[in-house]
This record gives structure tokens, C-alpha cells and sequence, in this order.
């Protein structure tokens, strides 16, 4: 009786359709190699793989400078390996284990072929995933953004404004070097003006030095005589002498030695000394001595 029972709610459940639970042990797919093939239509991408379990909605991910394929239940043997494709789009592909059940495809590309997305497709088969790119469909693609780029262009050349109030530049350059010349002469006029002040200044400077040195001279009963003059000299011994000066009428006695002059006294004017009026002789003067 109770294995009847039994029975009947096993086939109760069945027909409930109670979900069968799904074995979290199920062996995953093995990630293998990547080959690549051209023809001038089309370039064929493949990823070998070996297990049981069937791909459904693969997606294609862009990333900029690559496109990356997730594969779940996959595992990869040797993850961050890199296999040398080099077609016409795809340069390098390269496998990792992004999860501990997921795998990964990355295709690396130029960033200016990176439109290639939707002018490829990828089709699943029992031990192989295909991505394949339409050369001709990539093709006309990239027409259409010349053309595209091209009346973008055209739009832009038309809707600009164009100016008629604008000064020719060429007469602008007139004017600019114009400008410039007469700031040259201005220039050129002034350091002229400079050097003539300066030139001046020392020509004034000459002259006055040239009448103080004649103020040295003076007059004296219409002659004109140096201010002052040697009168007489005696020697007392080899290296010691008298000397008599005249400054300005005036006789200034002085002993001098090859180390030193020294001052001795004021004689006086010549009249004064002699008791005689006019010129004495330098002789006579000599002789007192």
C-alpha cells in the first residue's frame, strides 16, 4: 500500500511538471584553438571548442580597440594566450577566463575598422564558433560615411557667412610696415639727437679746460709770463739744494732733497726784496742767495 502511494505522487509531480533540477556538476565546455581564413568577400574567425553544452545568445561586445565574446560554461586551458590572425580586420585574438564558468574571446582590431560589428555575424556549429565578416557589405558602409562626410562638409561651406566688411590684408600690411618705418625714423631721430647733446657737452668741456689753462698765464708789465717760473737754484751738498721760485712776483724760497721739498720763507715781490723799482735781473736775485 505505501509503495502505492509512493507510486502515485512521483507520477503526480510529473504531471504538475515540477522543474527537473539541473546537475551542477554538468562537465563544461573546453575553449580550444583559433584559426582565421580570407577570400576577397569574406574573412572567416573560428573558435574550436569540445563539451556538451550548446552556445545560445552569444553576444559580441565592443570595446573600442577590441571585440570580446562571452562563453558560458567554458573553460580556458591556457588563459591570456594570443594567437597572430593577421587578415585584412583582425590582427591578433586572444583567449581569458573573465569568470570561473566564463570565457572569453577578444578581437583585437584597428579602432578605424571597429564598424565591422554590424557587417559580420557569428554562427554556432556542434564543435566550432564562427564570426564571419562581408567584405562588400563593409564596403558600401564605409561609402556611405564618405558620402555622408561629404555633404556634411558641403552643409558646413554653405552655411558660412561670408563678410565683405572685412579690410584687405594686403593693405593692412601696408599700413603695418608703414607704421613701422616712421617708428624707425623716430628712433633713428632721436639717438641722433642724443649723440649731438653728448657731442656738445664735450665740445663745452674741452673749451673750458683749454681757458683755464691759459688763466695760468698772466701779464705782468705788458710781457706775458707763466705763473710760476725757477729763479735760481744752488746745491749745499750732492743730494741737497736751494731753489728760488717766482709766483706771481712773488719769491718763494725752498729746500729740496731727493726724498722731500721743503717750504723755508716768503722772500716777497722783487721790488720789495731789492728796494729797487722795475725788473730785477734773475742774476742779481741769484747773487743775494
Amino acid at each position: 500500500m505505501v509503495n502505492y502511494l509512493m507510486t502515485l505522487l512521483v507520477l503526480g509531480k510529473s504531471l504538475l511538471g515540477e522543474p527537473i533540477k539541473k546537475n551542477k556538476t554538468d562537465p563544461l565546455n573546453t575553449l580550444g584553438e583559433i584559426a582565421s581564413d580570407s577570400d576577397e568577400q569574406t574573412t572567416f574567425i573560428t573558435t574550436y571548442f569540445s563539451g556538451l553544452n550548446k552556445y545560445e545568445n552569444i553576444n559580441i561586445e565592443n570595446h573600442g580597440s577590441f571585440f570580446q565574446i562571452r562563453l558560458p560554461e567554458t573553460i580556458v586551458p591556457d588563459p591570456g594566450k594570443a594567437y597572430q590572425l593577421n587578415n585584412l580586420f583582425v590582427k591578433t585574438a586572444m583567449v581569458y577566463q573573465i569568470e570561473p564558468r566564463i570565457a572569453a574571446v577578444r578581437l583585437f582590431i584597428d579602432k578605424e575598422k571597429n564598424n565591422i560589428i554590424g557587417k559580420s555575424k557569428i554562427d554556432l556549429m556542434d564543435d566550432r564558433l564562427v564570426f564571419t565578416i562581408d567584405h562588400n557589405r563593409l564596403s558600401a558602409g564605409n561609402q556611405n560615411k564618405k558620402e555622408d562626410k561629404t555633404v556634411s562638409v558641403n552643409n558646413i561651406i554653405d552655411k558660412i557667412e561670408v563678410r565683405n566688411d572685412v579690410d584687405d590684408p594686403v593693405n593692412n600690411g601696408k599700413k603695418d610696415n608703414q607704421i613701422s618705418t616712421e617708428i624707425s625714423i623716430q628712433n633713428t631721430f632721436t639717438k641722433l639727437a642724443y649723440f649731438l647733446g653728448a657731442s656738445l657737452i664735450l665740445f663745452i668741456l674741452f673749451i673750458t679746460n683749454r681757458l683755464l689753462k691759459k688763466k695760468a698765464i698772466y701779464y705782468r708789465d705788458g710781457r706775458k709770463e707763466e705763473m710760476m717760473t725757477l729763479v735760481a737754484s744752488k746745491n749745499l751738498s750732492p743730494k741737497h739744494k736751494l731753489t728760488l721760485v717766482e709766483i706771481k712776483g712773488q719769491h718763494v724760497l725752498l729746500g729740496v732733497s731727493p726724498d722731500q721739498v721743503n717750504f723755508i720763507t716768503n722772500i716777497g715781490s722783487e721790488n720789495n726784496a731789492l728796494g729797487e723799482t722795475g725788473p730785477v735781473p734773475r742774476d742779481h736775485v741769484s747773487d743775494r742767495i
